[in-house]
């Protein structure tokens, strides 16, 4: 800015940031799974040829299956029946704490006012 009447540079957007760089793209990784659109094939640093994940690659890989796939509805209802009844005990364990917090306080107080007001 050279004089006062000049405008203010405005910052670039922050798409612009975020846009894919032109011409990259690794056929590995978006055949197996991970970021295509950063590097060129020849570049890729998690896939060999084959399919295979690269020694030297320490990234995070997500192949864990969710809990219960390869399990038979027989075990799986058993282990929610397991699950019900442990809830219930411990529904039943925190009754009984309750009970024994709360106290019983005798009304005696307000009877021997009611006694002296007579």
């Amino acid at each position: 800015m050279s004089s006062l009447n000049d405008k203010i540079p405005k910052k670039k957007s922050t798409h612009a940031k975020h846009e894919k760089p032109a011409g990259k793209s690794c056929a590995l990784c978006k055949k197996f799974g991970g970021a295509s659109a950063t590097h060129n094939t020849n570049d890729c640093k998690k896939w060999d040829s084959k399919g295979n994940l690269k020694k030297g690659f320490k990234g995070k890989v997500d192949t864990e299956t969710p809990p219960g796939t390869g399990k038979s509805y027989a075990q799986l209802f058993a282990e929610t029946e397991k699950l019900k009844a442990k809830s219930k005990k411990l529904k039943k364990a925190l009754k009984k704490k309750s009970a024994r917090k709360k106290r019983k306080y005798d009304s005696s107080d307000s009877d021997t006012s009611d006694s002296d007001s007579e």
